[in-house]
């Protein structure tokens, strides 16, 4: 019985906790900037906001704070990101640099590598995918739910579109790969990429105008609950 009741008791305090977050959250446009201060009685100060794009998952985005102070004249800019995209990422564009900053806080996990090229990585996919095919073996791919998961699907539909008339034995190709999301918070992420369309790079959108749908191709398979 008393399992039960903690178990009541943090459910609650989570619900309250959700509520407050939905109340305080504001969605606000990219390369915009947001009035966040504005001292009406001391306009000698203020404090602005603006968010831009950073390519690390749809929606991700990288701060920059403007402050202004009129007497004496300062202005300061300060600049704030966790996750930046590399350049090329499937479905989003790269992340510009800002004008300037006069101060710099930045994740920095990867700081000191370079990563492996996208066709690189897109080429080695493809080499993993014909070798088990011809061993009539299966791919399985650990994968985040949100980011990376739309992305393997991006190039995994690129490969079997390019090559999907290529013989691997004489009675398999490429077209008859069957991808299958065993997930069901990915298949919800893939679902809201989905929608999110308009916020796609140029080379994605232009799929969906030939008739391809990188995130909802013929072979792929959902799998919505266990």
């Amino acid at each position: 019985m008393r399992l039960k009741s903690v178990i009541t008791s943090n459910k609650r305090l989570i619900d309250q906790f959700l509520k407050q977050i939905q109340k305080q959250l504001r969605p606000l446009p990219y390369k915009k900037w947001h009035m966040l201060i504005d001292d009406d009685h001391n306009s000698d100060s203020s404090l602005k906001v603006k968010l831009s794009p950073a390519g690390h998952i749809l929606g991700s985005a990288f701060v920059e704070f403007l402050y202004t102070k009129n007497n004496p004249k300062i202005t300061k800019r300060l600049l704030f990101s966790g996750d930046l995209g590399a350049p090329h990422t499937p479905l989003l564009s790269s992340p510009k640099s800002p004008y300037r900053t006069d101060a710099l806080v930045i994740e920095s996990t990867y700081g000191d590598r370079n990563h492996e090229g996208r066709y690189d990585r897109r080429d080695r996919l493809k080499q993993v995918i014909d070798s088990a095919f011809k061993n009539r073996g299966t791919v399985l791919i650990p994968s985040f739910s949100i980011g990376r998961t739309q992305e393997l699907l991006y190039e995994i539909e690129h490969i079997i579109h390019a090559h999907k008339t290529n013989r691997l034995k004489s009675d398999l190709s490429l077209d008859d790969v069957e991808v299958i999301i065993d997930s069901p918070l990915a298949a919800k992420f893939t679902s809201c990429y989905r929608k999110l369309r308009p916020f796609w790079v140029k080379k994605a959108k232009a799929k969906i105008k030939t008739g391809r749908h990188p995130l909802t191709f013929e072979q792929l398979l959902t799998i919505d609950d266990h």
